[in-house]
């Protein structure tokens, strides 16, 4: 009798610890969800914005530029943005072309622009302060301007430098309001392929430089709820 009372102590017992055990692997599971970038429960938010910006930008050796641009596109869950970025460069930079260009009395100044596309990441957007990376790909066109004379000239062809160029980019967002943002950031344009020839130099490397950024962004930053769970009523 002795023994049988044992056993039954024993198996219940271990009846009791494997129910323990399995009660907590299940919560544990539970807790442990898979983080997607979906969210958890499949939900995903759109979103969009538009930013207009003025870049102080190294250019030429110094901080000769001035930038007027911005930049736009589609917000996921509140955290990745793609779209596009174009920025103009302002008749700052006084050169001088080559002789058979050059005309006596006339200004020349380095002018144009790059563009193309662009991918963001924002860090806790919620924030009153977070901070966002982007990255630009695109091409940027410069070339020469003569602004003391804007008669068109048909017998001269400005020397022009067509680059691919790449922008890294980190900024600090400040939020004032739900649907108004202002940025300020610090980024960096390479651009390999530059080759215009002024000064009496073939520049390759003038294109390249540091960029101090003012942002003005307005949009739907936290987005709509374009697909979630659904959940049946049928009994």
């Amino acid at each position: 009798m002795h023994v049988i009372k044992l056993v039954k102590s024993v198996i219940t017992k271990l009846v009791l610890i494997a129910g323990l055990l399995f009660s907590s692997l299940y919560l544990n599971a539970q807790s442990k969800e898979v983080q997607t970038l979906m969210g958890s429960s499949g939900d995903v938010r759109i979103g969009g914005y538009g930013s207009f910006e003025i870049r102080g930008s190294q250019l030429d050796g110094g901080f000769h530029g001035l930038l007027l641009g911005g930049r736009g596109g589609a917000i996921l869950n509140n955290s990745f943005a793609l779209g596009f970025g174009g920025y103009g460069l302002l008749p700052t930079r006084k050169v001088n072309p080559p002789s058979y260009i050059a005309e006596t009395g006339k200004k020349y100044h380095l002018s144009g622009g790059y563009g193309g596309l662009l991918f963001e990441y924002i860090n806790s957007s919620h924030k009153l302060v977070h901070f966002a990376t982007n990255t630009l790909l695109g091409v940027a066109g410069i070339t020469y301007t003569d602004i003391t004379n804007r008669e068109e000239r048909t017998d001269i062809r400005f020397p022009k430098s067509v680059s691919f160029v790449i922008e890294p980019c980190a900024e600090i967002e400040l939020n004032v309001s739900k649907v108004f943002r202002i940025s300020l950031g610090v980024s960096y344009r390479y651009a390999p392929n530059f080759s215009l020839k002024y000064n009496g130099e073939n520049n390759k490397n003038a294109f390249n430089g540091f960029s101090i950024n003012l942002g003005f962004k307005f949009g739907e930053f936290v987005g709509q709820k374009i697909n979630s769970e659904k959940t049946s009523t049928e009994p």
